[in-house]
């Protein structure tokens, strides 16, 4: 795990024009994964930045492994200052979705943490967890890499293989870390629910037939919107109206 100065420099000077603070940039040729570094930095600041060019054991949700080749975004966010009543997963999510927008329409927000391309196929992948006071946030983006791995071959994508064109790593990084912050910025302002409002409209999500799948059951039923608060989908079934808080989410 051996540090790269002249890409943290460059992280460094890109962020420090946003209008928003951000902590110190680490960035790493190969790491386990950067959540396990987030955790592992005892005295990291708020809005840590991790960085990293690969990951041996990236992880997204249910410890899934994230594949992680060279080319893509493989960053964590570490936030100190946070409240844990917040769906931090879907912000950033919504961060990486609206970055990626600034470069292509052809993205779709999908229920709960992942950006997809037009295709159904997954492009990015969120998650948080929240241990030794401190919220750590994994975000995944594939942007320029061309190879899968054989087990997401079918189900993954990347910007450069649906477009031909690739996307600088720190220049993507730092719109995401942008719009995630601004996000952030309007929760503090006008409260969770307007910007989980917006997530609602621009995940298309409200009068869609889906079925939820999660360790212990299967869901089917239509959707009638997400909760302003805590971000559950609602799903009105033939047994009832119910809250969904975990679980995978099929379109039918």
């Amino acid at each position: 795990m051996r540090r790269i100065e002249d890409k943290e420099r460059e992280l460094q000077e890109l962020l420090s024009k946003l209008q928003h603070d951000v902590g110190p940039v680490y960035w790493y040729d190969t790491v386990l994964s950067t959540m396990d570094v987030g955790f592992e930095h005892s005295d990291a600041a708020d809005r840590t930045v991790i960085v990293a060019d690969r990951q041996t054991r990236g992880r997204g949700r249910y410890g899934r492994l994230w594949y992680s080749e060279e080319g893509s975004l493989y960053c964590s966010i570490v936030l100190t200052r946070f409240d844990i009543r917040l769906p931090y997963s879907m912000i950033a999510a919504y961060g990486v979705y609206r970055a990626l927008m600034r470069h292509s329409d052809r993205v779709k927000l999908k229920w709960i943490n992942d950006v997809m391309w037009e295709n159904g196929r997954k492009i990015s992948g969120v998650i948080a967890e929240e241990r030794r006071q401190r919220t750590v946030i994994g975000i995944g983006v594939n942007l320029n890499n061309l190879k899968f791995h054989k087990k997401i071959e079918m189900t993954a994508t990347s910007y450069r293989r649906e477009t031909g064109e690739c996307i600088g790593v720190a220049e993507f990084l730092r719109d995401m870390a942008d719009e995630f912050f601004s996000l952030l910025a309007a929760v503090d302002k006008d409260g969770i629910e307007r910007v989980m409002a917006e997530w609602e409209t621009d995940a298309s999500v409200r009068g869609r037939a889906v079925r939820i799948v999660d360790s212990s059951r299967e869901l089917l039923g239509t959707s009638t919107g997400i909760d302003k608060r805590t971000g559950a989908l609602l799903l009105h079934t033939e047994e009832g109206d119910v809250k969904v808080y975990e679980g995978s989410l099929f379109y039918r």
